[in-house]
């Protein structure tokens, strides 16, 4: 009679085991750098089509660890969770939520060059939020070992990006409006947020900064006029550091980028060879991760610049 308890106990097991075996069969084998993917020339394309940006949900705001191991991702499930694709011996593992999640909203992660601290923004609630606007706000998790640690909260803001020197610009809400500004992450927290003046700031919805590592340029997403989509549509615009250390003046990218809708939440690899940013692709109405060669960058510099 033992025998006959145990027996059923272990073919379930073992039953269990096979049907996670065969649902991580079902994934496609994925190795090499950027998920396997073939990378891209200058003209856009959708990026780890049915494994990152899938036909069911809209995938956005994209970061990948400084030595390229990990990639996470957002997407719009009903809690807007993110996602993260880890390589594991060689083999990049079929996507999960990140274990940094709660049950309410988490967009954008940025994780710093360094790889210490993975930024994202939030609904969730802290004592100090005092209803911040869009009801958004800033987190960080410090990494320990292989794994982050529990959230901190920073203050509002709904993105973050940062340079090699440690030099943090986001974009955050200043009486009411998108802004994009520049600051440091000292103590736990940020130091005095200084908006720049600069031409990536007007007075039309700008946010979702990107800053070059060696902070030569910034991208970033507007709705002002001069859309290749039409008016109040959103593109990716670049502005250049000039040799005196100002911004030169906003280019569109949008119009090389050539897209079905507008551009949002840009994003430059660690190795700044490609740009990854959100649009809606030609075959669905769900918006997808996209990512196209950074040469066109430097086709886009002003020729003082070069």
């Amino acid at each position: 009679m033992k025998y006959n308890c145990v027996l059923p106990i272990g073919i379930g097991i073992i039953l269990m085991v096979l049907v996670g075996c065969s649902a991580q069969d079902d994934f496609p084998v994925l190795k090499g750098p950027y998920l396997g993917q073939e990378p891209p020339g200058v003209t856009p394309e959708v990026f780890a089509p049915g494994i990152v940006s899938t036909p069911e949900y809209t995938e956005l705001g994209c970061t990948f660890s400084p030595d390229g191991k990990e990639f996470y991702f957002t997407r719009y499930t009903p809690n807007r969770n993110i996602w993260v694709c880890r390589l594991k011996d060689e083999v990049w593992q079929k996507p999960e939520p990140a274990s940094f999640n709660s049950d309410y909203r988490e967009i954008s992660p940025h994780i710093t060059a360094d790889g210490s601290m993975l930024f994202f923004a939030s609904t969730r609630p802290h004592p100090q939020r005092r209803g911040d606007p869009k009801d958004w706000s800033l987190w960080v998790s410090m990494r320990h070992s292989n794994e982050w640690g529990e959230p901190l909260y920073i203050g509002t803001g709904i993105y973050v990006t940062s340079s090699e020197t440690g030099n943090i610009y986001l974009g955050y809400f200043a009486k009411g409006d998108a802004v994009i500004g520049q600051t440091k992450f000292v103590n736990g927290g940020f130091s005095e947020i200084r908006t720049l003046e600069a031409d990536m700031n007007s007075p039309y919805f700008d946010n979702h900064p990107c800053i070059a590592l060696d902070e030569s340029y910034i991208i970033f997403e507007s709705n002002r006029p001069g859309s290749h989509r039409g008016e109040n549509t959103f593109d990716l615009y670049i502005c250049y550091k000039e040799k005196n250390g100002t911004w030169s003046k906003a280019i569109n990218i949008g119009k090389v980028l050539d897209t079905k809708a507008g551009s949002t939440l840009p994003y430059i690899s660690p190795d700044g060879k490609y740009l990854f940013y959100n649009s809606i692709s030609k075959k669905g109405e769900n918006s997808d991760i996209f990512w196209v060669d950074a040469k066109i960058i430097e086709k886009l510099r002003p020729e003082n610049l070069k």
